[in-house]
């Protein structure tokens, strides 16, 4: 099998041209197929191959990058409004989530201006708007945004008092929640201006007053004159100039210089007195150390001593915890080393003396004392559970030993009864074994039974013994005549087979008359079995060079999965792979079974990986065409049925470069693309008609407006108040005739 005839995929080829169209075929939505197009929008040489995979590429932070490093400024437009397509959320679905994310690292005025006038998802322009420095954007929103928690929080965002005043005068009658939120941030505008400017009068009167009280130099009150000013400095909160900050700094440094305090004089610590510990202390370090030691012990019995007559009648309850730890701990240190020992001994054995022993020290030493167990006591304690525990787990698995045996003993019985000898014998193999576990006194009484089922084996191998010789003598004289039978070698190895088989079924060949058969049948058969063997040695040679090619076979596809690059492999060469080594591998046959067995288990294997990826490529090509189908679905109830056209036109270019799915469903999905698009285009051919009334009626309507502030000009007899009045109402309705023409 030649693999190296399918050559690097077309998207490598020098030409760019050729790259060019390779690349449309790749969907954006495989991972492998997505990672060659990021591969080619920033290494390929060609400006035009890196440009039409910028425009197929679904990675916004590679988009990013390429809007500002790519040196090619055709590659640069693309990548921006690629960037802006899929960040706002336009033909591909893109997860929220992950566009949310990248909108908090993009800078760019333009980008956030486009998301937050045509984002898919309100928080997705929510976001965006949050983020919006455009005032001119801003204001567009707050006045023109048919979502209204949009239009509120763009004119939250608004700082400039005279875009608010323009947005205040467009919303005043038609939109009164966003005219109340900018009415709100001019008064908050106005009233900061007026804080500020009682700000700096307050730290400009503290900056003269600093200065005054330099010029002036040291004098009594001058120290507290000068904390006075900074303290009404520091209570002012709004922010301070820069001036006004530096002009304070050195105003205040100058101050410090004339009224620095004198050092204080340092005086000698107190030591503290040492006081005697109490009863209190005393329990406190007992609970947190209660090891037992002899030095210790007679520290605390004269400290107990010492205060024990003193002592108030609350710190009974102390004196007498502290007498039972002392009482437990001497009877501990009597018996500790006796303790050691046995918990040793019953690591050893947990025999019930050694448990006994340690049951007993523990109960004689007594530790009832409510502070904390020393450690060996404690360890004790848990070896002593620990004993238990094992001595439990061996008389379960005693008890789960002699369950066993019954069950076996009544299974020996019940064959013994069938007269099935070598399953018996078998049996009594097992139980013998499995009796010795037992301990002495359960085995004596099972070895009865086991002793009567012995020897009801031997009645049995007797009995078949002179049942199965004439048998057996049969079968010697049918193998000898078998040596000069003529007959073709693949029926002479057929009837020496069903010969053996038969007798296997006659029990063997326990006895010495059985052996002595035995040696004569299986001389006859090597007798006979002789004439096959050049037929046989041929067919192992022709079995020995179809294992070898299934060997190469095997290798050549172990080495094509480890260095195959699946995502650059298209469809039809996997297919035609597959179909070439399948082919090879049955042709390589016979072959011994028992050899090839583990070949197999590696080849199916390797043939279930590549069906694998062709699966996943046509499971990707199906993906892409369902995806390619919402979207033309999406697009027959867009607002604008001529901008849905043309992306319709777009998406039959993409159909038409994916390639095929299951052949079962590609029929199916293509009906389902062109009904969609057959909708799309029908929407346009309509929506043309209306725009036409639409744009004519608009057209009326904007020379209605003209003809009426033209009149309104002319009129000599109104009052200019009123006209102005009038003629801004007219502003702005016409203002609200759009879109108009360009050449009207």
């Amino acid at each position: 099998m030649v693999l190296t005839r399918f050559f690097r995929p077309k998207w490598q080829h020098p030409n760019p041209e050729v790259r060019r169209q390779a690349l449309i075929k790749l969907s954006w939505d495989n991972p492998d197929e997505h990672a060659v197009l990021c591969d080619l929008a920033v290494q390929d040489p060609a400006a035009e191959v890196r440009k039409a995979a910028v425009k197929r590429v679904s990675d916004l932070a590679l988009l990013r990058r390429r809007l500002s490093e790519d040196g090619d400024a055709g590659v640069r437009e693309v990548a921006g409004a690629r960037y802006r397509q899929l960040l706002a959320g336009g033909t591909e679905t893109a997860d929220l989530q992950m566009r949310l994310e990248e909108l908090a690292q993009c800078t760019d005025s333009v980008v956030l201006g486009y998301v937050a006038r045509r984002g898919r998802e309100p928080e997705l322009r929510l976001a965006a708007i949050e983020r919006l420095q455009s005032s001119a954007v801003l204001e567009e929103i707050a006045v023109h945004e048919a979502v209204p928690k949009l239009r509120q929080a763009a004119a939250q965002r608004l700082t400039e008092p005279a875009a608010l005043e323009r947005v205040l005068r467009q919303t005043r009658e038609r939109d009164r929640k966003v005219a109340r939120i900018v009415r709100d941030a001019l008064e908050r505008l106005q009233q900061e201006q007026a804080a500020a400017e009682k700000a700096n009068a307050e730290r400009r009167a503290v900056c003269e007053g600093l200065e005054q009280l330099a010029d002036g130099g040291w004098h009594e009150g001058a120290a507290a004159e000068r904390q006075r000013l900074e303290n009404r400095w520091q209570a002012v909160t709004v922010p301070a100039p820069a001036e006004l900050q530096q002009r304070y700094e050195a105003a205040l440094a100058r101050c410090r210089q004339l009224v620095a305090p004198p050092a204080p004089v340092a005086v000698p610590p107190v030591e503290p007195v040492a006081e005697a510990p109490t009863l209190d202390a005393l329990v406190a370090a007992l609970r947190d150390n209660a090891e037992p030691d002899p030095a210790r012990l007679d520290e605390l019995h004269a400290a107990v001593a010492e205060v024990r007559e003193a002592a108030a009648e609350q710190q009974q309850q102390n004196i007498a915890l502290l007498d039972a730890y002392l009482a437990a701990a001497a009877r501990y240190l009597e018996h500790r080393q006796a303790l050691e020992e046995a918990i040793a001994a019953l690591e050893k054995t947990a025999d019930d003396a050694a448990i006994r022993r340690l049951q007993g020290l523990i109960e004689t030493i007594g530790w009832h004392s409510e502070l904390p167990a020393p450690a060996l006591l404690a360890g004790a304690a848990s070896a002593l559970t620990d004993a238990r525990r094992r001595q439990e787990q061996l008389a379960e698995r005693q008890q789960r030993r002699q369950a066993e045996l019954r069950e076996l003993l009544s299974a020996l019985e019940a064959s013994l009864g069938a007269g099935q000898l070598k399953e018996s014998q078998r049996l009594l193999g097992k139980a013998q074994k499995l009796a010795e576990q037992l301990p002495g006194r359960e085995r004596e009484r099972l070895d009865r039974r086991l002793r009567r089922a012995a020897g009801r084996i031997r009645e049995l191998q007797d009995w078949r013994r002179f049942a199965t010789l004439p048998k057996q003598v049969e079968l010697c004289e049918q193998m000898e005549a078998l040596v000069d039978a003529d007959l073709p070698p693949p029926e002479l190895a057929a009837r020496i087979h069903r010969l053996q088989e038969e007798w296997k079924a006659t029990g063997g060949s326990a006895s010495p008359e059985g052996k002595q058969l035995w040696e004569r049948f299986h001389a006859a058969g090597e007798k006979a079995f002789d004439r096959c063997r050049g037929y046989f040695d041929e067919q192992a040679q022709r079995r020995e060079a179809n294992l070898q090619r299934r060997r190469e076979i095997l290798a050549q596809l172990e080495r094509f999965a480890a260095e195959a690059d699946w995502a650059k492999l298209e469809l039809q060469a996997l297919e035609a792979i597959r179909a070439q080594a399948r082919s090879e591998w049955q042709a390589a046959m016979p072959v011994d079974r028992r050899e090839s067995r583990p070949l197999e288990a590696r080849f199916e294997p390797l043939m279930e990986t590549i069906t694998g990826h062709i699966r996943n490529k046509q499971q990707a090509n199906r993906a892409r065409k369902e995806e390619l189908i919402r979207r033309a679905q999406a697009l027959t109830t867009a607002e604008d049925p001529r901008a849905a056209a043309e992306e319709a036109k777009a998406l039959q270019a993409e159909w038409k470069a994916v390639g095929y799915a299951q052949p079962n469903v590609d029929r199916r999905l293509w009906r389902e693309f062109r009904s969609a698009c057959d909708v799309i285009f029908a929407r346009r051919d309509e929506a043309r008609g209306e725009a036409d009334q639409e744009r004519q009626a608009r057209i009326a309507e904007a020379e209605a407006l003209c003809a009426a502030a033209e009149a309104l000009a002319a009129d000599q007899a109104i009052d200019l108040a009123e006209a102005r009045a009038k003629f801004a109402e007219l502003r702005e309705q016409f203002q609200a005739v759009r879109p108009l023409p360009r050449e009207r």
